[in-house]
């Protein structure tokens, strides 16, 4: 009887754990593979932003400058019936000649100055001494090393300057590029608005359109604020530099500029702003005109904070005040003072377009602090003093 041959066989497959899905294994590794695919995405994109560093930032810079020019081309396209891509160049001309003017007065100031800073060091001490104030007179090493640093700044102070800014050509191709942008962005804002809006539902387009609206005209609104705000503190601190003597080769331009540190950048503007002019006049007319100045300066700023900026900017975007520190510190922080002045229009933005997506409901409980402060608010205030027939009456019950 023949025997049957013995053929081999596979065991067979393990079992899945008894509880486990059978889809749970193929989700995770699809999970898996998305999760590493999102995160080499992120990688590969800040990577490509950290090398094209300044081209973000001209961007960025670009579009909020077209966002707060806006405003401005709606208003002579819808009252003049001007091409938007006239209203802008318009618009830019006149910054343009602006900016040129500021610049052709400024840079012989500082050319002029950066001598006399060290020339009248000496001087200042001794009339510092001679009005009792307690400074040593400036002796022979320190005549010494002052004319050193006299003879440095007349010898290199120019180029140093240009080093440290970056030379002239790569700031003149940044500046017309940012320009560009900004060209581009204002005169075709409302096809960029229309394509936007083409890949959102019809709900989503009226949040839209209702925040790009509202976030275009307070930025417009900030800006130009700002603008008549310089304006004016330029021209008070021209018309102070001018009574007290200071030439006007030094006033026209130190005004406006440190105007401009006062109005567009938070926290630390209003001092960079006050001590500049003062610096220049303290080396060009002495210590009492930088005094008064100085002084001016102290005064009109509390009018500027509490007068004049609520005024004018009443109408503009509303920010808290602790928001808008910290977003000029966290704009400083990630950008230097290109993110510190563009911090408040962003926090502002930002502001907008949350009030428009995120839901609004009406407040339903009081605190119990809000209860007593509002009880407190409506008490009739007392006098101070009581009247005469009140005295009289407890006389007699007396």
């Amino acid at each position: 009887m023949a025997e049957t041959p013995l053929t081999e066989t596979s065991p067979p497959p393990p079992e899945p754990a008894p509880g486990t899905p059978e889809w749970l294994m193929p989700f995770v590794t699809k999970a898996t593979w998305r999760v590493v695919f999102i995160v080499l995405i992120v990688l590969a994109a800040l990577w490509a932003m950290r090398q094209a560093a300044d081209l973000v930032i001209i961007v960025v810079v670009a579009c909020f400058l077209a966002l707060a020019m806006v405003p401005g081309v709606n208003y002579f396209v819808t009252r003049f019936g001007w091409s938007r891509g006239a209203a802008t160049g318009l618009i830019f001309l006149g910054v343009i000649v602006v900016l040129l003017g500021l610049t052709v007065l400024l840079i012989p100031a500082i050319v002029d100055m950066s001598g006399k800073l060290a020339q009248d060091l000496p001087r200042w001490l001794d009339e510092a001494q001679s009005r009792g104030l307690p400074v040593a007179k400036a002796g022979n090493a320190d005549k010494t090393m002052l004319q050193d640093v006299e003879n440095w700044l007349k010898t290199n102070g120019g180029s140093k300057v240009l080093h440290y800014a970056g030379s002239t050509v790569g700031i003149v191709f940044k500046f017309f590029t940012v320009m560009m942008f900004t060209f581009l962005i204002a005169a075709g804002e409302p096809s960029l608005r229309r394509t936007i809006q083409k890949r959102l539902s019809p709900e989503n387009q009226r949040r839209f359109v209702g925040a790009w609206d509202t976030a275009i005209s307070q930025t417009g609104g900030y800006f130009y604020s700002r603008l008549l705000l310089m304006l004016i503190t330029g021209s008070c601190t021209l018309i102070v530099m001018e009574l007290i003597g200071v030439p006007i080769v030094y006033s026209v331009p130190l005004a406006f500029f440190g105007a401009f540190f006062v109005e567009f950048i938070p926290v630390v503007g209003s001092y960079i702003g006050i001590a500049i002019p003062v610096l220049v006049t303290l080396a060009e007319k002495g210590v009492v005109p930088a005094i008064i100045l100085l002084a001016w300066a102290i005064v009109y700023q509390q009018i500027h904070d509490y007068v004049l900026s609520p005024r004018i900017s009443s109408r503009t975007m509303t920010i808290n005040a602790g928001v808008a520190f910290g977003s000029a510190l966290l704009g400083g922080a990630l950008a230097g003072p290109i993110g510190a002045l563009f911090a408040m229009p962003t926090a502002g933005m930002v502001t907008v377009f949350l009030q428009q997506y995120l839901p609004a409901y009406p407040v339903a409980y009081v605190s119990a602090h809000d209860k007593a402060a509002d009880k407190q608010s409506r008490k009739p205030k007392r006098r101070r003093g009581r009247s005469k027939s009140a005295a009289e009456s407890d006389d007699s019950s007396g």
